[in-house]
């Protein structure tokens, strides 16, 4: 390793690069948050405050800010240059499972264990909340400047939502896989989306408020060492020869367990 940082003195819970790669902040079990300099390796900042573990840490988009989620159900806003605890969130009626700023700085957006976005206008101390999902919300992405909201859970959709309005624009769903996180890459182009035991990458497009989202493959690591691989555009698969006992493929690529068919399963 390059640098060792071992202030904290419980499990860390997240670790986040600002957007200027000057500052790291860690959040922990210690119920705190510290801000370390990069170049040095020195604690910067020891934000103390939470009364149970911090589960997330988020820089703003302009490294102003700090915000940090916990177990004790707040949400802090830091000053980063002074530690100074700014605002006190107590609206939060269930355990935080994901947390991000929208890419405009206007919004701090939250979802939980039960579903449930609430969206925080900053500026007007206003409050949204969407029940959004049937189980825990696992990710968040702010895309298009700020404006919309892409969602994951483990209801097996993913969900597209206007910011402002809390307008939901589109559902995407018959994932297999519970979704557990959605990445963008840098020029937004693709996406790619893991599932429990599975990736899949996809193209995005969007064009005002219309989306598009298209599967091209998708890996899927299964029991044994077996694993498979899904290719949409020719409606093709690769697999071990061990995979054809855990899945059913029908001519459209639909995949169910195979236990869902008691005659195909190999006596």
């Amino acid at each position: 390793y390059i640098k060792k940082l071992n202030e904290h003195s419980d499990t860390i819970n997240s670790c986040v690069f600002s957007s200027d790669s000057k500052l790291i902040a860690s959040s922990s079990y210690d119920k705190t948050v510290k801000i370390w300099d990069v170049s040095s390796g020195k604690l910067f900042r020891n934000l103390e405050g939470h009364t149970a573990p911090v589960t997330f840490c988020i820089f703003s988009p302009d490294n102003k800010l700090i915000v940090s989620t916990s177990y004790d159900r707040t949400i802090k806003i830091w000053e980063v240059s002074s530690g100074i605890l700014l605002k006190n969130i107590t609206e939060i009626d269930n355990n935080i499972s994901s947390l991000i700023y929208s890419s405009d700085g206007k919004y701090i957006i939250i979802g939980d264990i039960k579903g449930v976005i609430k969206i925080f206008d900053i500026c007007y101390e206003k409050v949204k909340t969407i029940k959004s999902h049937f189980k825990e919300i696992t990710s968040l992405n702010s895309i298009s400047d700020g404006n919309f909201l892409i969602t994951g859970s483990y209801d097996k959709t993913i969900k597209i939502w206007e910011i402002s309005t809390g307008k939901l624009i589109k559902t995407l769903g018959d994932y297999y896989c519970m979704i557990s996180s959605i990445s963008f890459s840098p020029d937004k182009k693709y996406i790619s989306i893991t599932h429990e035991n599975a990736v899949s990458f996809c193209s995005y497009k969007q064009e005002k408020d219309k989306f598009d989202i298209t599967n091209h493959v998708t890996f899927y690591n299964l029991p044994d060492n077996n694993w498979f691989t899904v290719m949409e555009e020719n409606k093709n698969f690769v697999c071990s020869e061990g995979a054809k006992e855990y899945f059913y493929f029908n001519d459209n690529l639909a995949i169910y367990p195979i236990s869902d068919f008691p005659e195909l399963e190999k006596k």
